[in-house]
């Protein structure tokens, strides 16, 4: 089902939103960034995944011909230059071919080195690529292993770091990995001590307002603009204006679709995890995309995509520019990070194991000395402005409250912790809209289930002016007969647009409306609690935009609707106009959810509630926040599992012949770790998804009498045919994550159960049951299920 819906309780103009500033004024400004820290650490089976390894350098047979003059012009003693020759020469070509010699390093000779020639020894091995301890090191701050040093399960692990390690500002390096196997006694001594390593105090950035005067906050959401962006900047903006304390919007609202799955999160099993300057790569390379790509070679590495898809920068840098930290001609995969704003960047960090978080240029220099030449800055080249071709950043439509200044809306607590809520209006943006596929002018309205004489009988008992019936039943007599039951009334356009709102509501009631976008009749819902006729326009020219939608549009349920897709589509010569109006028509509410802060004796207990299927440990996360100084509330979409934090608030664009996400999908797989591809629509085709998913209900899950657990699918079943019509997953206290239908039209987000209710619940036509994973309530394993 093509649905959309959209939250319309305020209008403001439906040109340029701003009142005095046109588009042409509008410069992007870069935005000031408001930093705290949180504490991240890997999961249980993230540190159960980290391989043992036994302690091996690799150079190339070159590199240990050369070695002894290289070392000796390096100032290397004697003694440990025959030591370093003769451990090579020991084990020669072992890894099966002349061109690569090992050597196997046992404690004397890594006491062997004094400071200065340890540090030179690890950058030589660094230049090889097989040596991924010394590429990747432990970065390990000297606070940290103090407190190791001080827990007697772990002292001889952290002594071996620091007596063969490089000291290198407040941090130890230390890349001999397999010199530490011997010093765990147990297996949790060793997690313990992995965790401690690997976690990382990270940069959780959030948004700091501009102080409010329109051009201000044009400028602050064109900064965020680039490459035809998918997914509601402004609106962002546009909601936290009337709230107090300005600076709520975190930093992973904005971001793309990738980037904001991966951020915060550790490598699902550290056993492959790929080198962070590949992953860094190409992290950079799809930052942008808005739908995954399938696994390509990269020819000539990133180095080579960068010489043929950027340019230097010149100039300030922007959101999604691209700095590296090694030289791209002399380096196919060089370290690289994503740049956001204000000097801050997104990658993985440069050392072993490490997390996806936000940096700074300095924390690479101090993780991993080895990259602290100056960096190389550039852009891609289609966002490079000329003289021609001016950088016009989209700017979504403002739309402000009436009331003004609301204050955060305290939902209800639960095991979930306390969440506070504030309301975000979702929009398209302007570049998706312009790629809507033209659907069909003429109207077509195909019922089925009734015959000309029932449709006739609904007109005949409905009030409405006597030329509109005449010319109704008139057309209701011209209709198709269809095989299997049903009709196909061709009503004129004229009449189309003089039937009454009531009329719509009754005689829709029975309507099949199109699985493709190019379909003339679809199902649209406008949440709104008034009509659109009643937006409160600003100009006569805005009203006389808004008349066909005010004129199409009829009450459903809690809301309205607009089924005659294809004449509003056709009603607007200009596709500036057009694309102003269906702006505003895709709306859609959402909400943004915060954590309060917890209690420390609270964390441990709230984090077994969010702890579903995620990439970092959950309690780790909360407990720093209970104990940070200041940080006051926690984005609820660090909490969610990988695919809603990935997907939330995203519109997507999928054509009618490949397989697009859909309500059952969504819902299904809401923490699953591989989603099931059997329950995604193709328009053009169509299926059944909704008696797969009933299946999936029946087989995989029980019902509850309430949701009140992290993912229980809420579930719509029309209670005639007990067609399952939608499905939802419940977050916390009224707040669900949705997908509304599988059209473009119909972001994933966080919404109020309320606003699902009004689309999807009707009295006495539709039930709605609360299902909990089956697993979860007996403790059977999950099936599997198809990748």
């Amino acid at each position: 089902m093509f649905r959309t819906l959209v939250s319309c309780s305020a209008w403001s103009a439906v040109g340029f939103p701003y009142p005095g500033v046109s588009a042409a004024d509008i410069e992007p400004s870069t935005p000031t960034l408001v930093r705290t820290r949180v504490r991240l650490e890997p999961t249980e089976a993230q540190l159960a995944s980290v391989p043992r390894q036994e302690s091996v350098w690799i150079l190339s047979r070159a590199a240990v011909d050369g070695l002894p003059g290289l070392l000796r012009r390096g100032g290397f003693r004697e003694e440990v230059v025959t030591r370093l020759v003769r451990a090579f020469h020991a084990a020669g070509d072992d890894l099966g071919g002349e061109a690569t010699w090992l050597a196997r390093p046992d404690a004397a000779l890594l006491d062997a080195f004094d400071g200065r020639e340890r540090a030179q020894w690890h950058l030589l091995l660094a230049s090889n690529a097989s040596n991924r301890g010394h590429r990747w090191p432990l970065s390990v701050p000297v606070a940290v292993l103090e407190r190791m040093e001080a827990d007697p399960a772990l002292h001889e692990a952290a002594q071996r770091v620091r007596r063969w390690g490089i000291a290198h500002r407040d941090r130890v390096l230390f890349g001999e990995m397999g010199a530490l196997e011997s010093a765990f006694g147990a297996a949790a001594d060793r997690a313990a001590f992995f965790r401690a390593c690997l976690g990382v105090d990270a940069l959780m950035v959030k948004l700091g307002q501009p102080a409010g005067a329109p051009g201000e906050f044009a400028s602050a959401a064109a900064y965020w603009q680039v490459q035809g962006r998918y997914s509601a900047l402004q609106p962002f903006l546009d909601a936290v204006a009337s709230i107090e304390d300005k600076d709520r919007i975190d930093i992973a609202h904005l971001l793309p679709r990738l980037p904001r799955a991966t951020l915060y999160t550790f490598p699902p099993d550290f056993g492959v995890a790929s080198d962070p300057a590949l992953e860094n790569a190409l992290l950079a390379i799809r930052f942008f995309d808005s739908a995954p790509v399938p696994e390509s070679t990269i020819d000539g590495g990133f180095s080579g995509w960068l010489a043929g898809n950027t340019v230097p920068l010149e100039g300030e840098p922007r959101f999604g520019d691209i700095v590296t930290f090694e030289d791209p001609a002399r380096t196919r995969w060089p370290y690289c990070l994503v740049h956001v704003a204000d000097g801050v960047f997104l990658g993985r960090l440069p050392a072993r194991f490490a997390a996806w978080t936000f940096l700074s240029i300095d924390e690479v220099r101090a993780i991993n000395p080895r990259l602290s030449s100056p960096p190389r800055w550039f852009r891609r080249s289609d966002d490079v402005d000329t003289p021609a071709l001016p950088r016009n950043p989209l700017l979504p439509v403002l739309d402000v409250d009436a009331d003004g200044a609301r204050r955060l809306e305290s939902a209800a607590a639960g095991p979930w912790g306390e969440i506070f809520v504030y309301d975000v209006r979702l929009a398209p943006p302007t570049d998706l809209i312009e790629t809507l596929p033209v659907p069909r002018a003429t109207p077509e309205w195909v019922f089925r289930g009734v015959d000309r004489r029932l449709l006739s009988r609904i007109v005949d008992e409905e009030a409405m002016p006597p030329d509109v019936r005449l010319r109704l039943l008139g057309a209701i007599r011209e209709a198709d007969e269809l095989p299997g039951g049903g009709v196909r009334v061709l009503p004129p356009l004229e009449l189309v647009f003089d039937l009454p709102a009531a009329v719509r509501a009754r005689l829709y009631q029975g309507l099949e409306t199109g699985g493709l976008a190019t379909d003339y009749a679809q199902d649209v819902v406008i949440l709104a609690d008034t009509p659109p006729g009643q937006w409160r326009p600003h100009s006569a020219t805005e009203a006389e935009l808004l008349a066909p939608l005010s004129r199409l549009s009829y009450p459903r349920g809690g809301a309205w609707a607009l089924a005659d897709y294809g004449a509003l589509f056709h009603a607007y010569a200009d596709p500036v106009d057009r694309t102003r109006v269906f702006r505003e028509v895709f709306r859609s509410p959402a909400v943004v959810a915060l954590l309060a802060k917890p209690a420390p004796e609270e964390a441990a207990r709230w984090a077994e509630y969010w702890s579903r299927n995620q990439q970092k440990d959950v309690r780790a996360l909360l407990e720093s926040f209970a104990l940070h100084p200041t940080m006051r509330h926690l984005d609820v979409v660090h909490l969610l599992p990988p695919l809603a934090r990935e997907f939330s608030n995203l519109y997507q664009m999928s054509s009618a012949y490949e397989p697009a996400a859909s309500c059952y999908w969504t819902s299904l797989n809401f923490d699953a770790a591989s989603a099931d591809r059997r329950l995604l629509v193709t328009a053009a085709q169509g299926g059944d998804q909704a008696r797969q998913a009933a299946e999936t209900l029946a087989r995989e899950y029980v019902v509850v009498p309430q949701a009140d657990r992290l993912g229980d699918v809420l579930a719509y079943r029309d209670m005639k045919s007990g067609e399952v019509v939608h499905l939802c997953s419940f977050v916390a206290a009224d707040v669900v994550f949705t997908k509304n239908g599988f059209g473009f039209s119909a972001p994933w987000c966080l919404m109020r159960l309320r606003d699902v209710d009004r689309i999807y619940l009707q009295d006495g036509l539709v039930l709605r049951s609360v299902h909990r994973l089956r697993s979860s309530v007996d403790g059977s394993e999950r099936p599997a299920r198809r990748d």
